[in-house]
């Protein structure tokens, strides 16, 4: 048996909201005991007290996670101000959560103690991974040293925590009865668990492709005979400035790619800076995206999963992990990717998810996952012999609705602030399309000369 339940709540009050998530899970659970539960939380709560009560009504439970550019799920959907919940509960796939301390001082020692934590309570060899580590120019090294250690049977899904202005910090890990920063969090599934995957790019490589010709640490200083920020005006006009909506498309030796977007840029050396180093001689291309774009890639990603799905198998629990770029360029409409993954997935099965700073998954089977940007992850689990039990989701989507505290006026007030900053990032981007329309003009005023 494998079943999951969520529970999802927004508002202010820390106390309230999570006695609001727990009892909507326990309504699901029929009486079941879950092993493990994954926690994925606005910024503004108080995180040791959501965690304490999780540990306190679920004794024993494994509990990983982090906090979040926004959370979603099947419960109540698409919310940047609340707390979401999903337990596992199962007497055949054995879970444990692990924490490795001080990414940012040994990311390889951090991401062998947080594997070593797991192992040393799962009753078998694990085959899938979730990854929830800090940003830093260690990742890459968190990631290939927990596929060695767990070896290439074992696949890495994740996401980067966040927080609502990446305020250093506000981003938390949970495992298990405790919060943390600077860590990575970790959960492993061992015994007869299935799953299976897809990478939602939606960005469009445009343009033609250059190679990284001088690179420092994860600053890019030179591509295609250029400095980096020459090359990024050269295509988006001379004012551009380097957005994370406007990632490069980097490319392996099989044509596939993963895109990696830019975290800062230097007007002085005109270089362009990313969370984890670009090797010289990447082939790389400037990419676009629109909300239509976004959604159409995620309808085919999500459709051709379930294709190969098809009826061998029936997942029980999905996991969404995307980008907060995708969240940037969908606006208003950031519910819809939540709302259409409901529609393709199976009926009533339990979705969560967040917004991160950069998802975690392989590109090809059984290869060391990535660091991708702009992309949304998804990832369905289940047993691999399921039973005749229906695993549903209680309906209480219309109780959630009614239990929303509008009135809150802190919560509100949260809501007012960051219309007014999704406001100003929408007029920077409207700047930088205007040059990209001024340099198209003037290629084609020069063109006409010719």
């Amino acid at each position: 048996m494998f079943k999951s339940v969520t529970g999802q709540a927004e508002g202010t009050d820390t106390h309230k909201v999570s006695r609001t998530i727990i009892e909507q899970c326990q309504t699901q659970l029929n009486g079941l005991s879950p092993t493990a539960g994954l926690l994925f939380s606005a910024d503004h709560f108080d995180h040791k007290i959501a965690v304490e009560k999780i540990a306190a009504s679920f004794p024993g439970i494994e509990l990983a996670g982090c906090t979040s550019g926004g959370e979603m799920s099947s419960s109540m959907g698409f919310s940047q101000d609340s707390m979401c919940l999903m337990l596992f509960a199962s007497d055949t796939i054995s879970i444990a959560s692990g924490i490795g301390l001080n990414v940012t001082k040994s990311p390889a020692e951090a991401a062998r103690h947080a594997v070593d934590d797991a192992l040393s309570r799962l009753e078998a060899e694990p085959s899938v991974c979730l990854i929830f580590p800090v940003l830093n120019r260690g990742i890459e090294t968190i990631l290939s040293t927990i596929h060695q250690k767990l070896g290439p049977e074992c696949r890495s899904f994740g996401g980067i925590p966040c927080s609502e202005y990446f305020i250093a910090d506000k981003i938390l890990q949970f495992s298990r009865k405790n919060v943390y920063s600077n860590a990575v969090s970790i959960m492993l599934f061992a015994g007869p668990v299935k799953a299976a995957s897809v990478i939602c790019n939606s960005w469009e490589p445009v343009g033609y492709r250059s190679m990284i010709e001088e690179v420092d640490g994860t600053r890019v200083k030179r591509i295609g005979g250029h400095t980096a920020l020459q090359f990024f005006r050269k295509s988006f006009g001379p004012y551009a400035v380097p957005l994370p909506e406007m990632p490069f498309a980097i490319f392996d030796d099989n044509e596939r790619f993963y895109l990696r977007s830019p975290m800062n840029f230097d007007e002085k050396d005109e270089s362009i800076v990313y969370a984890t180093p670009i090797p010289k001689g990447q082939k790389i291309q400037l990419t676009e995206a629109t909300p239509e774009s976004i959604m159409t890639d995620l309808k085919d990603s999500l459709c051709k999963l379930m294709k190969e799905i098809g009826k061998k198998w029936q997942p029980q629990a999905a996991l969404l992990f995307s980008c907060a770029a995708r969240r940037w360029i969908m606006g208003l409409r950031t519910s819809e990717e939540m709302a259409l993954s409901a529609s393709v997935f199976p009926a009533n099965i339990p979705i969560t998810g967040f917004y991160t700073h950069g998802e975690i998954a392989p590109i090809a089977e059984n290869r060391t996952s990535k660091l991708h940007n702009c992309t949304l992850v998804a990832l369905l689990l289940g047993e691999d012999k399921i039973d005749s039990e229906d695993n549903i989701a209680s309906e209480i989507r219309s109780r959630i609705i009614a239990d929303k505290s509008h009135e809150d006026v802190k919560l509100l007030a949260k809501k007012f602030i960051r219309a007014r900053e999704s406001q100003a990032r929408l007029e920077l981007q409207k700047k930088s399309f205007t040059n990209i329309l001024r340099r198209m003009n003037d290629d084609l005023t020069q063109a006409q000369h010719r």
